[in-house]
């Protein structure tokens, strides 16, 4: 079966006939960069960046002449952020606990896509939409083990807090991830025409999340929002 993909996916990418029509084009994305939590109260304090990255399938359709159109697709990502300073957390220990989430989502993007004529082959191009990320795995890692009713040690490492139960509700009852954002995007960059049907793409992305990662009680008052940067390089046919 894996060979099987494989080969079709070579198929793909060697082949100048992939696109559908004038109006549609299909491409292939990977997008790495950074990426950070923004908590927005005044308990938590953000930690360093971390490596962020997302890829998969993209389809452009264009309304006229190629200049504007619109961008949809499927990806998968991941997401690493930091937090420190929880106060519940450091009642709990007697210490600044540092926090460090791992996620990985699928993401479902749309955008409006501006494209200039060809000028010399380069294409530049702009693009603002939303994109609509679902949470599928999500792991907390603790630098301190917290403490649970009877005063025993509670290890944090890689921790599912997507399921009920977790090793954090010790402290906080309910504490999870949660498993929806929604996310304004813009970004810009320029295609470059390989030949007729081929090009291959270059561009800058800035995702800013609008719904708190962690959906527990403690964090509605310090909401927690995702912002990544990411650099996207991909072919289109």
């Amino acid at each position: 079966m894996k060979k099987v993909f494989l080969l079709t996916l070579a198929v793909f990418l060697l082949s100048e006939t992939f696109a559908i029509n004038d109006k549609i084009r299909l491409g292939f994305v990977a997008s790495p960069g950074m990426g950070w939590f923004a908590p927005k109260g005044n308990d938590l304090k953000k930690g360093t960046v971390q490596f962020a990255m997302n890829y998969g399938v993209v389809v452009d359709y264009y309304f006229k002449d190629q200049n504007y159109g619109i961008q949809s697709g499927l990806f998968g990502g991941i997401d690493k952020g930091q937090l420190s300073d929880r106060l519940a957390f450091t009642t709990n220990t007697g210490s600044v606990v540092k926090e460090t989430y791992n996620n990985q989502y699928l993401a479902i993007p749309l955008y409006l896509k501006l494209k200039t004529n060809s000028i010399k082959g380069f294409h530049i191009f702009g693009q603002v939409g939303f994109t609509n990320v679902f949470t599928i795995s999500s792991r907390a890692t603790f630098d301190r083990s917290l403490k649970d009713a009877s005063g025993a040690d509670v290890p944090v490492v890689k921790e599912n807090i997507m399921k009920k139960g977790n090793a954090v509700n010790s402290v906080i009852s309910n504490f999870k991830s949660n498993v929806y954002d929604f996310r304004i995007s813009a970004g810009a960059g320029f295609e470059y025409d390989v030949t007729e049907k081929i090009a291959v793409t270059f561009g800058v992305f800035y995702h800013n999340g609008f719904v708190n990662t962690l959906a527990d009680q403690d964090a509605k008052k310090d909401p927690v929002l995702v912002r990544n940067l990411l650099f996207s390089c991909g072919v289109m046919f």
